[in-house]
């Protein structure tokens, strides 16, 4: 369990002295004395100290975050969830989608002082004929919501099914009142959409993964029209490279994820081997980063992988054209492993140096999810929140998992260990 050492259930920490650190401002890492005062950062010694930590030498950096996750949602799981975030570093997360509506109880344990602070979509956007409607009817068949044992009889709450604009028009209302962030919606294989629609060539029982499609272009464009004026950011599930291209088209905020993050080659429905279906072209990554989109990572693979090497040389090819243009990509894991084991695996490709990488997972994700928030970053009058390191990232990037102190909103946690191993999968 998670407590706090200073001020238990407090929203904002005491006045605290940070002294003996070594601070990252971005760049490198530098001794200076910070201060704790109603939860935010500054460097003038306040009138009154309640106490001092001395940080011994250690190396500080902004907390972590991981922008796709699938977990902090089950009232019987969330506090194990917590823990685990919290002792791997991660203090923000983006849910993608719960598969399940997010009860006060859940909602009462999160975005505190002693916890993670998370954003929540409701009500997945998938059309019927996507691999997505499977799940959830199969879901609905096992039981997970209770008497609503039918695709139809969840569809408005835990997702929603619309194929078209009448569709679009008429659940609009719910879909609007459910969300208070972002939508995530499913974008799958759209250059083929109307080939694959229906087609049972292209299907699979879940929770086999499938290459069915996903929503239609003029749905995709009204609801990010709906969206913004509504004040919501949108989220693109993907898969292929024109998938990213018409999420961009539609002007989404967020592709939550890289192409080729889930599958690759002839299972996904393209049987000539090529590779370009999921390689990106340079103007993609330039739009990508003239209009401010989040890419979301979601690519770590377990070493003994197959098709390891494919996904090896797409991801190069796509994060090397995403450097290039200064795309905003952030880390995200999809629950395949921890943000550490994301973070190292896309080091492996070379593409990022440890700074850059560093950067990434302490100020473009947690700043990618709560974008209003002063976080990610170690200055004053930003949030008092940060982890100290046992040893510098910059030298190894193996050090990010060697945390000793964890310090939100100006609180020092106490955290159990993990239950994720390094090395092992969530």
């Amino acid at each position: 369990m998670v407590c706090l050492l200073c001020v238990a259930g407090a929203t904002q920490g005491p006045t605290v002295e940070f002294s003996g650190g070594k601070w990252f401002d971005g760049e490198t890492f530098g001794a200076k004395t910070f201060y704790s005062e109603n939860g935010m950062l500054t460097s003038a010694r306040p009138s009154h100290v309640d106490s001092i930590l001395d940080l011994a030498g250690k190396f500080v950096v902004p907390p972590f975050a991981d922008a796709h996750v699938h977990n902090l949602a089950d009232p019987k799981e969330i506090d194990g969830d917590i823990r685990d975030d919290l002792a791997d570093g991660v203090f923000y997360a983006m849910e993608m989608d719960p598969s399940r509506e997010i009860s006060p109880d859940v909602l009462a344990r999160v975005n505190r002082a002693d916890s993670v602070d998370v954003v929540y979509t409701q009500g997945l956007v998938t059309p019927s004929w996507g691999v997505m409607a499977d799940m959830y009817a199969l879901l609905a068949r096992m039981g997970r919501f209770g008497e609503r044992k039918t695709l139809s009889r969840v569809d408005g709450r835990e997702v929603f099914i619309i194929d078209n604009l009448d569709e679009l028009q008429m659940k609009w209302p719910s879909l609007a009142a459910k969300n208070h962030d972002f939508i995530k919606v499913i974008v799958a294989f759209s250059e083929e959409e109307a080939k694959r629609r229906g087609n049972v060539h292209y299907g699979a029982k879940p929770p086999e993964y499938s290459a069915k499609p996903g929503i239609t272009p003029e749905v995709l464009r009204n609801l990010v029209e709906r969206a913004h004026t509504g004040g919501l950011r949108v989220a693109a599930h993907i898969e292929t490279a024109a998938d990213f291209r018409l999420a961009l088209d539609s002007g989404v905020d967020i592709i939550a994820h890289l192409p080729a993050a889930w599958q690759i080659g002839p299972k996904t429905g393209f049987t000539d081997n090529m590779l370009d279906h999921w390689k990106l072209l340079p103007e993609d990554a330039h739009r990508a980063a003239t209009n401010g989109v989040v890419v979301v990572t979601t690519i770590v693979k377990d070493p003994g992988d197959a098709d390891g090497a494919k996904y090896r040389e797409v991801y190069l090819h796509n994060l090397q054209l995403l450097a290039r243009y200064g795309a905003r990509i952030a880390i995200g894991t999809d629950m395949r492993g921890s943000v550490s084991e994301e973070v190292l695996y896309i080091s492996s490709l070379g593409v990022f140096d440890n700074r850059e990488l560093l950067n990434m997972l302490t100020q473009t994700t947690p700043q990618a999810i709560f974008p209003s928030r002063k976080i990610g970053s170690l200055r004053e009058e930003y949030e008092a929140s940060f982890l100290a390191l046992n040893a510098n990232p910059l030298d190894d990037l193996q050090n990010v998992k060697h945390i000793s102190i964890r310090v939100k909103q100006g609180n020092v946690l106490r955290v159990a260990q993990s239950s994720s191993a390094p090395g092992s999968m969530k």
